[in-house]
């Protein structure tokens, strides 16, 4: 019987998926009568009203168009772009800056924009526009120009920083360089509040994918009709729920029939996803629903409501919202942010490693030295270790001895309270280290773990893992885990009392960046709920007991990245981290658990996902 019901219920939803490829037109839920944008009436024609922002009011703006072909970001594209300055702009004072992806033409921004601004309902802002650029045969060849390579999937919809280091290390600069159509110098405004950026189709997802980037450079996004599902787009949905919302406000429009392609789905339908997760996340978000297809239709004649919104308030900054995701409500404290601790000149830091006491040591990799300090509430540098081989990874033994992989000398160093050292192991070209509580010694290495019985020799417990990097012991001491920096996996073993591992699993499934195609995982530890923080390069992902990533915080923009981390601080309620250039603090609500610590039960979790019967 229950075969049959779930034969029939697939077949149903087969069907139906079927003949929603053929539906003209998509049901749109109902309007919110309250929302900011309202949908203008539909004529006889069943086209909008325009609307009277349309129409030209007050002094207009002048512009200039440059081709920028000399980037190093997107080597040999010849690419586009237009500058509009508005009439009340002055060099004093710098504007306010808004981003559009391919040509301002599509709807008018440049009219709209200049009625707004003469009104008072948007700051004086400069509008550049920027196409998706083209790569032609090189003009020294002897044979003509023939077919040009188009960018525009490529710069436009790939979810990676390349477009947002374009703009703001290539043609930014190369603006301000430039003079306005009345001789002026071009002076536009650092501050993330003073800037929007906005696009249609995969312009639009252009548009959130820099953002999203660079929330330090801006903080006020317009997507028109976002194609989000050709180049990885599709992935922002679950990615905005997991991680720590941004201070970013969005606005999203599309159609009915939103679509050019039906292999790419509905877009409508992925717009609407979009909006979903950023309400779930806690992004001030508003949207307008139409009737057209894929095109500005409805966009033309909604934006300058759309445009008021998104500057409403300014100056007043955006704000990151709270998110309704349960992991991030755990783990972050309110009004707590990550700080970043003053390195001495040059420090450049390397791995981290908690102290017992509740400081934390951390390499620096120029100088050669190991670094520590005591307390986290008034932090002040102090060197334990100078002029030592590089180190990979360091773990402290309970009684505050300090071990050390040092992957050059092929060595497992201990250093005492007194910094003496003792040879532990040779031979060993490792990466990272663990140290159970009975002395038991986990060292990674490329292809194989490690393990280092106290008074015996190293003994070789797994191999085949590529690229093996950090590893840890859960707080019941019944699992170990070991990271795989060149894909998204980090595996599972169970820990037998012995101190051999057994049934190897890719349990944990990270998520990964666009370029390049990995997670980068470095280091791990847990929290004392037995969820796993894992050093990637979307920042640190936290994953809970069945090996879900259910939070990713970011360390502060420019930064992103993660590399080495643990918990430190009087209770291991603050998680330290580096990106390799900058260490940050952050007070957590969950605390770290260490290693050197007595193994306990871990508590079953209220949660009805976590049982075998599904």
């Amino acid at each position: 019987m229950h075969t049959l019901l779930r034969l029939s219920l697939a077949v149903a939803f087969l069907w139906a998926g079927h003949l929603q490829a053929f539906t003209p037109l998509l049901p749109l839920p109902p309007q919110n009568p309250d929302a900011a944008v309202k949908l203008p009436p539909l004529n006889a024609k069943d086209t909008y009203a325009p609307s009277p922002d349309q129409a030209p009011a007050g002094p207009r703006g002048k512009s200039f168009n440059f081709t920028w072909d000399k980037s190093l970001i997107f080597p040999g594209t010849e690419t586009n772009v237009g500058v509009h300055i508005p009439a009340q702009y002055h060099p004093d004072k710098p504007a306010c800056l808004y981003i559009i992806f391919d040509t301002w033409d599509w709807m008018q921004d440049r009219t709209i924009i200049d009625n707004l601004i003469h009104k008072g309902e948007m700051p004086v802002t400069i509008i550049v526009s920027i196409n998706g650029g083209q790569v032609f045969k090189d003009p020294k060849d002897a044979k003509p120009r023939r077919q040009a390579r188009l960018n525009r999937s490529y710069s436009y919809t790939t979810v990676n920083d390349n477009m947002a280091r374009f703009i703001l290390e290539e043609v930014l600069l190369e603006v301000e360089r430039r003079k306005t159509p009345d001789g002026q110098p071009i002076n536009i405004s650092k501050n993330p509040n003073d800037r929007a950026i906005g696009g249609v189709s995969s312009g639009a997802c252009n548009a959130f994918t820099v953002a999203w980037e660079r929330p330090d450079a801006f903080s006020r996004v317009f997507c028109s009709i976002g194609s989000w599902a050709i180049n990885g787009g599709e992935k922002y949905p679950i990615l905005i729920r997991k991680t720590e919302p941004k201070k970013l406000r969005v606005f999203l429009e599309d159609g009915t029939n939103s679509t050019w392609d039906s292999m790419f789905g509905i877009w409508l339908w992925t717009n609407q996803n979009m909006e979903s997760a950023l309400s779930f996340a806690g992004y001030e978000v508003e949207h307008v629903w139409g009737e057209h297809g894929h095109g500005s239709y409805l966009a033309k004649v909604v934006l300058g409501d759309i445009y008021r919104w998104l500057w409403k308030d300014w100056p007043n900054p955006v704000k990151a919202g709270t998110s309704q995701n349960a992991m991030l409500q755990k783990i972050l404290v309110p009004n707590e942010e990550w700080r970043e601790l003053q390195l001495g000149a040059n420090q450049v830091p390397g791995v981290l490693a908690p102290h017992p006491q509740g400081g934390f040591y951390f390499t620096d990799t120029v100088a050669r030295t190991v670094c520590y300090i005591d307390k986290l509430d008034e932090p002040y540098i102090r060197v334990f270790l100078r002029n030592v081989p590089a180190i990979s990874g360091m773990a402290f033994g309970a009684d505050g001895t300090l071990y050390t992989v040092q992957p050059e000398e092929r060595k497992v160093i201990a250093y005492d309270t007194s910094g003496a050292p003792k040879t532990i192991a040779t031979g060993i070209r490792g990466k990272d280290i663990t140290i159970s509580n009975d002395g038991m010694i986990y060292v990674t290495e490329p292809d194989k773990i490690w393990l280092i019985k106290p008074g015996a020799k190293p003994v070789i417990v797994d191999t085949g893992i590529l690229a093996v990097s950090g590893v840890a012991i859960s707080p019941d001491k019944g699992r170990l885990v070991a990271a795989e920096s060149s894909s998204r996996s980090v595996f599972d073993f169970v820990l037998q009392p012995d101190g051999t591992l057994t049934h190897k699993a890719r349990y944990y499934w990270l998520h990964i960046t666009d370029i390049p195609s990995n997670a980068g995982a470095q280091e791990v530890c847990y929290d004392k709920k037995g969820n796993l923080y894992v050093a990637t390069r979307l920042g640190i992902q936290v994953c809970d007991r069945m090996g879900r990533v259910c939070a990713i915080l970011p360390l502060p923009p420019v930064h992103g990245s993660a590399k080495s981390l643990c918990f430190a601080g009087r209770n291991f309620e603050t998680m330290v981290a580096t990106d390799g250039q900058h260490i940050f603090l952050r007070k957590l609500g969950l605390a770290g658990y260490s290693q050197w610590a007595t193994p306990f039960v871990l508590q079953p979790e209220n949660n009805p996902w976590e049982t075998d019967n599904l």
